[in-house]
């Protein structure tokens, strides 16, 4: 009976060690490719901005550290901050002749991704954000929309300014309100 029981523990313990380090180990590749292929001049340029944590991430410190919640990664705000304020070294990849750029052996975390070696005249790409894994998908392709020079970025994840939240929320309140106080109508017969 005892020797039963180590051999199991010892199967169990082979099973979990087995399996712990190669969840570890597991790595994934981000691959941008344009929607207009971009001049043989440029590449981007890949930073890491931070590691997974309860709630978001948790930004590197050349970011100041500090917990990003999920609802503000897609945000092109948090892209823009962070490579405004981008300090750390970050990896380097030109577009190939099809016009894609490949970053492989990436460990899990969230990623600043910019274009580097724009000429003038040229679509750019603006800088994004993106986690790995992204739902579980380790080989992560991304088509970021090009925009020229004059454009603005699309006015996506921004937060609302204070004075239309607070009407959003009068108005919401109002009517909620109104459907709260209005009196129940009898039907009548017919």
């Amino acid at each position: 009976m005892l020797k039963r029981l180590i051999f199991a523990l010892f199967t169990v313990g082979l099973l979990l060690g087995g399996a712990l380090p190669a969840y570890a180990a597991e790595t994934g590749s981000i691959r941008v490719v344009p929607e207009t292929k971009p001049p043989a001049d440029s590449a981007v340029t890949l930073y890491h901005a931070g590691v997974e944590a309860d709630g978001g991430y948790w930004l590197d410190e050349v970011y100041g550290g500090g917990l990003v919640r999920w609802g503000d990664l897609p945000s092109l705000t948090l892209a823009s901050w962070l490579a405004e304020h981008q300090a750390a070294e970050g990896t380097t990849v030109p577009f190939d002749a099809e016009g894609s750029a490949t970053f492989s052996n990436l460990s899990p975390g969230l990623y600043l991704i910019k274009q580097t070696g724009i000429s003038a005249g040229n679509d750019v790409i603006p800088p994004f954000v993106i986690e790995l894994p992204y739902e579980d998908i380790w080989e992560i392709t991304v088509r970021p929309q090009t925009m020229t020079a004059a454009q603005e970025p699309p006015p996506t994840g921004q937060e609302p300014t204070p004075v239309i939240a607070a009407l959003v929320l009068a108005v919401s309140g109002t009517g909620l309100l109104g459907m709260a106080v209005r009196p129940k109508r009898k039907r009548a017969a017919g």
